[in-house]
């Protein structure tokens, strides 16, 4: 289950985004979430360094909802939320309201008043944007605009499809992915997809059984043509000179694309690749 809301946020003093404006949300929203961790001794605000070994680690919401931690435990498990900040800019916000998406997954749900108090101490204690610059602003809005189980689209008769063209903003793979030439071959795109949600339903609740069985024979793949317009774009941290590669750009499918539509459909609203609690790895299907 993907449940989306949308926040919006009264400025009362001006914002300013100098690079990607979900870097400074998603990171202002976890630190907010530290005060749920349970270790002994955690000084107020401070990153939380590990879980291993905390006796109260049974008992810790952070924890429960897989929050990050500088040393993991084993492979980490996929965060409880994604955003969409498709509605912001980078740039300055002088006053009045901004808005964006926060997608949360499975029990993640349960838990929508934990991630609003979380955003509302944001705006009373931490600020966002540029060195935490908008220190106040208040949360003036909790709207849910869907709520979406990935079975349901597997459910759904499959629709006949010969050609898809998939528009992704911000794709960020693998390291050796991303050093590679700009190719996003369907094979390896579908495998992404199917890891994220196995990955979320087994985390966040959902049986990943019902999920259909994916493959592509050597024969489907050499039916399958497609053409890429990729761009290789980066997003510095202001002054740092240091920053996050990622795709812009989109791939067109062409050939028998019947069998993996509903597989495309249900990556379009979970996001792929690396990055997607930020917001990256979304893409728009134009058929």
């Amino acid at each position: 289950m993907i449940r989306l809301q949308q926040f919006t946020l009264q400025l009362h003093q001006p914002l300013l985004f100098t690079t990607y404006p979900g870097f400074y949300l998603r990171n202002a929203l976890v630190k907010a979430l530290t005060v749920h961790c349970r270790e002994p001794g955690r000084v107020k605000d401070q990153k939380v360094v590990s879980c291993i070994g905390c006796s109260r680690a049974g008992v810790c919401l952070y924890k429960k909802l897989n929050l990050p931690v500088e040393v993991p435990e084993g492979i980490p498990g996929p965060m409880p939320f994604g955003l969409d900040v498709s509605m912001l800019h980078t740039g300055k916000y002088q006053s009045g309201v901004v808005s964006f998406g926060l997608n949360l997954y499975g029990r993640a749900g349960h838990n929508l008043q934990l991630f609003q108090q979380a955003l509302e101490m944001v705006g009373r204690d931490y600020g966002i944007g540029e060195q935490g610059q908008a220190r106040q602003f208040s949360v003036i809005g909790c709207d849910k605009v869907a709520e979406t189980d990935i079975v349901d689209i597997f459910n759904s008769t499959p629709k006949t499809c010969k050609a898809v063209t998939l528009q992704f903003t911000h794709l960020k793979l693998p390291a050796p992915r991303m050093a590679a030439e700009k190719h996003l071959p369907l094979e390896y795109l579908l495998q992404q997809i199917q890891g994220r949600i196995q990955s979320l339903m087994d985390t966040y609740g959902g049986d990943s059984g019902r999920l259909p069985l994916l493959s592509i024979t050597p024969e489907q793949a050499g039916n399958m043509y497609q053409t890429e317009q990729f761009a290789l774009c980066n997003y510095q941290y202001a002054g740092s000179g240091k920053g996050h590669l990622f795709l812009s750009g989109q791939v067109k499918y062409q050939g028998d694309l019947t069998p993996w539509l509903q597989w495309l459909e249900a990556g379009s609203r979970v996001g792929v690749g690396r990055f997607t609690s930020y917001g990256f790895g979304k893409c728009k299907i134009i058929k």
